[in-house]
């Protein structure tokens, strides 16, 4: 009788562990399908940083350049984006313009929310190409950290699709699309985005497929940061502080936008 109830204490546990186990591998393999439609497996592009500087090709002559920034934290915090419209109207009047009235000038725009993703930026189309708002000569893009957090972002298949839609959207107002790379990460941020470095790459590819369109890379300038001026320039390890991008960012952008390579006199 003992042998008899410890046979039958056994077989009736084995159900459970089996169960047990059976859950853990399906378990196992959703978060594994999970990381890899956040591209965590994908391999890094060979080498980006030999990739050309853009130049926003824009009309040299007088009138107003309208720069509107689509993104998230990082276009919506800070003082930067306000310094930059400063910056670049202060470099086009220190030009020769044939008459005030011909003078250069810069509207720098921004539709930005902290926590937003790409699936938020394309709902805004609408209304940045408004028949009420001035058209963007220059759409400026950067959704690429949100959108390869694990807990709030979109899989890289979805976020391909919808910065392509929102390339395609500028393209019937003639408008160029630069996307921005931003910031890199490191510590918790990171690790809650085990795939950045493929929305990062997607950046690349989009420009390389779709005509009028380019990376603005900016993460070249904060590799060549030691590690303790990195960590100083961004606290969190995702969002640089606002002296950070004043004094790192806005340059590269400004210098950018007023396409020195292309208007004479630059």
């Amino acid at each position: 009788m003992k042998i008899y109830q410890i046979l039958f204490s056994r077989c009736s546990r084995f159900p459970k562990f089996l169960f047990s186990l059976v859950f853990l591998c399906i378990l196992a393999f959703t978060m594994l399908f999970h990381l890899k439609s956040y591209g965590a497996f994908r391999t890094p592009l060979a080498d980006t940083t030999n990739r050309p500087i853009p130049v926003f090709d824009h009309d040299c002559e007088g009138g107003l350049t309208v720069v509107h920034f689509l993104g998230a934290s990082l276009f919506s915090r800070g003082t930067w984006l306000d310094e930059l419209g400063v910056s670049l109207n202060n470099e086009a009047q220190q030009k020769e313009q044939p008459s005030p009235v011909d003078t250069k000038r810069y509207k720098v725009a921004v539709t930005a929310l902290a926590g937003r993703n790409s699936d938020w930026g394309v709902r805004q189309l609408q209304n940045i190409f408004g028949p009420d708002r001035q058209t963007p000569d220059l759409l400026v893009v950067g959704f690429s950290a949100n959108d390869a957090a694990l807990h709030r972002g979109v899989p890289l298949k979805k976020s391909r699709q919808n910065h392509q839609q929102i390339i395609a959207y500028a393209q019937e107002f003639d408008t160029p699309v630069f996307l921005a790379t931003l910031a890199p990460a490191f510590g918790p941020r990171k690790w809650v985005r085990p795939g950045l470095h493929a929305y990062k790459d997607l950046y690349h590819e989009l420009a390389d497929e779709n005509d009028n369109t380019e990376v603005i890379d900016t993460l070249p300038i904060w590799q060549t940061l030691p590690e303790t001026e990195l960590k100083a320039s961004i606290p969190d390890g995702l969002h640089p502080s606002d002296e950070a991008m004043r004094s790192k960012m806005q340059p590269f952008f400004r210098d950018t936008i007023l396409g020195k390579n292309t208007c004479p006199g630059s």
